[in-house]
């Protein structure tokens, strides 16, 4: 049975010298880590002998991305790819897991990635437990239309 459940803030600031913290319950400050890329909203805290992970699920993607970013033009190459629908938010005509490459889908950077298996390591290194989160459900069997 799960019991009372902290919940805290999931928003974050950074200070000039770059060092993220998010506040947490009495005002103190957690350490989080910092990311590979300024540009994503990404980022986990350690906190009671657990990482909290948060992926941005739209970092590559055409949501929310200006056509000239070049992460949009890698979410375009990878739709172009995987999904031959005219209309790149449609999943007609695909199957199974293949049915998550659709337009209003995101996903996360080579970065991200290589970024979320160092904060991992940390974690096992600390003896830590680790909550991953996400908007988008991240397992391929889970996400689609």
């Amino acid at each position: 049975a799960v019991g009372a459940v902290a919940a805290y803030s999931s928003q974050s600031n950074a200070s000039e010298a770059g060092d993220w913290a998010a506040p947490a319950e009495g005002g103190q400050m957690l350490e989080l880590e910092p990311r590979t890329d300024p540009e994503s909203s990404y980022y986990s805290f350690h906190h009671k002998g657990f990482c909290f992970v948060f992926l941005d699920g739209y970092d590559v993607a055409v949501t929310g991305r200006e056509e000239t970013h070049p992460k949009y033009a890698e979410a375009m190459e990878i739709l172009r790819r995987n999904n031959p629908n005219p209309n790149p938010n449609s999943a007609e005509s695909l199957e199974g897991v293949q049915r998550r490459f659709v337009g209003f889908n995101g996903g996360l950077s080579q970065s991200q990635m290589a970024w979320l298996r160092r904060v991992l390591v940390r974690a096992r290194e600390r003896g830590e437990g680790a909550v991953v989160m996400c908007h988008q459900a991240f397992h391929p069997e889970s996400s689609h239309p």
